[in-house]
């Protein structure tokens, strides 16, 4: 990658995820730009017709894993599961950390095999 890493990437999921709410918002529109809707689900709680929809669930897929954020009773749950043809074989709730790091990991590896995504998500760190 050009004039960017992993540890970049890591470091600006990472930058202000003091005000959860805002940062899953911004996360999920940011990450629907750069992969598309196709990899990127989003799930909201109100009618679609309703301003304000806070997000009840966010996932991406990178083939082989599935990251899920999803609001539970006491604020978010995080999970990594691990796909096998669609089917998902393994889930392991985690920290907020370390599915960053998971999510950071996976998008600097799908990024390096998609211009596309590269181009994206340089643009996601330099805030263009």
């Amino acid at each position: 990658m050009s004039d960017w890493s992993f540890e970049a990437l890591a470091a600006s999921l990472r930058a202000d995820v003091s005000d959860l709410k805002t940062f899953h918002e911004v996360l999920a529109h940011k990450l629907q730009q750069a992969l598309g809707d196709g990899a990127v689900e989003v799930r909201r709680q109100g009618f679609r017709w309703q301003a304000d929809r806070p997000l009840l669930k966010l996932g991406v897929n990178f083939g082989d894993v599935r990251l899920e954020a999803q609001r539970a009773s006491l604020g978010m749950e995080y999970k990594v599961v691990k796909l096998v043809r669609g089917i998902a074989l393994k889930s392991d709730t985690v920290s907020l950390e370390e599915w960053l790091n998971a999510l950071s990991k996976a998008l600097f590896e799908h990024a390096s095999a998609h211009q596309a995504t590269r181009q994206a998500l340089e643009n996601f760190l330099l805030d263009e």
